[in-house]
């Protein structure tokens, strides 16, 4: 008999594996920066400008006076206290004095005049020698002083050495002079004062008088005459 044919022997595939599912691509990410607000910078308020406060002008009368030292017309009648110093120099911005321990200024006003006397007293002799002396310089370093405002009157100013029986110091005229025709010639109406140091004490005496007319006048002559008494007065009290 002839033999059975074998049925071929059917392999059974293996089993397909599902495809592995493509892993998805991820975008690369983006580094994000944070946007930072900026910091406003303060608005810095200007400084405002300040306008310069006016040196006040000094008082006439400070400190205690040595005992004995007065003012000739101290306790007369129609003298009353000078508000501020004497403008020492009559050009430059007024001279103040330095180192002074103690003043005394007094004046009268008369119809056409004004009289002024007063005393200072330094810390030494050599404080009241160096003003004397810073007066004299700026009296010299202006002769004539002018208005912008004004070209027929001016005022010539003149500083000389003088010597009293007391002490020594300064005489200074500032005198009013008017132009004629160009020619400036010496009027009524100006000032005249002395600075008379004793040791560390000066006295001081001013006339400003229609009598003060140029510097070699009869009359202004005899003006400062009188000054030179008051000066002497004064520093027959200083010790």
């Amino acid at each position: 008999m002839p033999s059975p044919v074998e049925s071929p022997t059917t392999v059974a595939p293996a089993p397909s594996m599902p495809a592995a599912s493509p892993t998805p691509t991820r975008a690369p990410e983006t580094t994000r920066t944070p946007t930072r607000t900026p910091t406003p910078t303060p608005t810095r308020t200007p400084t405002p400008t300040q306008t310069p406060t006016p040196t006040p002008a000094r008082p006439a009368n400070t400190g205690t006076l040595p005992a004995g030292l007065a003012l000739p017309h101290a306790a007369a009648d129609g003298y009353e206290t000078l508000p501020a110093l004497p403008e020492f120099a009559r050009c430059d911005d007024p001279i103040s004095p330095e180192g002074v321990t103690a003043s005394r200024f007094q004046f009268a006003e008369g119809p056409e005049s004004v009289q002024t006397e007063g005393v200072l007293v330094f810390a030494d002799a050599a404080s009241a020698e160096r003003f004397v002396g810073r007066v004299s310089d700026a009296t010299r370093a202006c002769p004539v002083a002018t208005n912008a405002t004004d070209a027929e009157h001016r005022y010539a100013n003149a500083a000389q050495e003088t010597r009293t029986e007391q002490g020594v110091g300064l005489r200074v005229d500032s005198t009013l002079e008017t132009n004629a025709s160009g020619t400036w010639g010496a009027r009524p109406g100006g000032t005249a004062y002395l600075l008379v140091r004793k040791g560390a004490v000066v006295a001081y005496a001013e006339d400003s008088s229609e009598a003060i007319v140029g510097s070699s006048d009869p009359s202004t002559t005899e003006a400062v005459t009188a000054l030179r008494t008051v000066v002497d007065q004064i520093l027959a009290t200083a010790r």
